[in-house]
């Protein structure tokens, strides 16, 4: 009976992102976006497409199939001692851009990296910068406890997730801001707290300030990435790929720390900036009108 339900809710959610694929598309590939000088004239005006009215409708009760169907583990969550390279690799604030297991994200966001999330560092970390003292929100104190310190907005809202949770994926890329003084830093984490409990934007409209996407998120923390806006299925968004094309720029605002792949027999592999460069996605340069 348990293999039944499963199985169903499986089948659910797969139609249900076939669906919400195909409306916002239009007939189009997800996979295209634009500069936005080349959104139609209502996009530009203000006016919602029909598309993005429709997710607005039907977003959330997907994003909640989602959230409860069993979907495919992503390869690096069996992977033996990424864990421990992890916590050794990685430093407070560090932004990181994965390939994610199959989701409503998937189909919403165009581009190689399909989600974005900061590392906020483990607990003697935030307590060196006096950090954790910053995270005053209900949304944060019962996490942290649970040692749960990584930033995302994913179905749902913003919120936080642990290791576990974070590696269950096919790729990590992780990038390293500029350095900052402990000042600068611990106004990220005020930002930061300021954040969580947001509801999670199932359009990916970047018009729609009450809600926020992940990138979105990483977008509002560090202004200084100057993301740009694109065009794709009806609205305008913002692009993970844009992040990783800022990292392998060798610009220095954000930099590539290690693009980390899974390999057969339970290993992974750690690549850097070249290889990464090959895996982005760009923008078209002219929409069929």
């Amino acid at each position: 009976m348990l293999v039944m339900k499963n199985n169903r809710g499986r089948l659910v959610a797969f139609i249900a992102s076939i669906v919400i694929a195909g409306l916002l598309s239009s007939c189009g590939s997800l996979t295209n976006y634009y500069q936005s000088e080349a959104a139609p004239d209502h996009v530009k005006a203000g006016k919602k497409d029909f598309r993005v009215v429709f997710t607005n409708v039907v977003g959330p009760v997907t994003s909640r199939v989602f959230r409860n169907a069993r979907l495919p583990n992503g390869n690096l969550r069996i992977a033996d001692g990424l864990r421990e390279h992890l916590k050794q690799t990685l430093q407070p604030l560090d932004v990181v851009l994965v390939r994610s297991k199959p989701a409503l994200s998937r189909f919403g966001i165009p581009g190689h990296f399909l989600h974005s999330t900061i590392w906020l560092g483990t607990d003697e970390q935030m307590k060196q910068l006096g950090a954790t003292g910053l995270l005053t929100s209900r949304a944060s104190r019962t996490n942290l406890d649970h040692n749960e310190t990584i930033v995302e907005a994913s179905a749902g809202d913003v919120h936080l997730v642990d290791l576990d949770d974070f590696i269950d994926t096919d790729e990590i890329l992780i990038m390293r801001p500029a350095p900052m003084s402990t000042s600068q830093k611990r106004k990220k984490y005020a930002h930061i707290n300021q954040l969580l409990g947001t509801k999670f934007d199932t359009s990916f409209d970047l018009s729609d300030e009450s809600r926020l996407t992940c990138i979105e998120v990483i977008a509002l923390v560090f202004p200084e990435f100057n993301l740009p806006a694109r065009y794709s299925s009806g609205r305008f968004t913002l692009i993970p790929d844009d992040l990783a094309h800022l990292a392998v720029s060798k610009n220095k605002i954000l930099r590539v720390i290690e693009h980390i792949v899974y390999v057969p027999e339970r290993k992974f592999a750690v690549q850097g900036r070249k290889e990464v460069s090959l895996l982005l996605s760009h923008p078209k340069e002219k929409r069929n009108r």
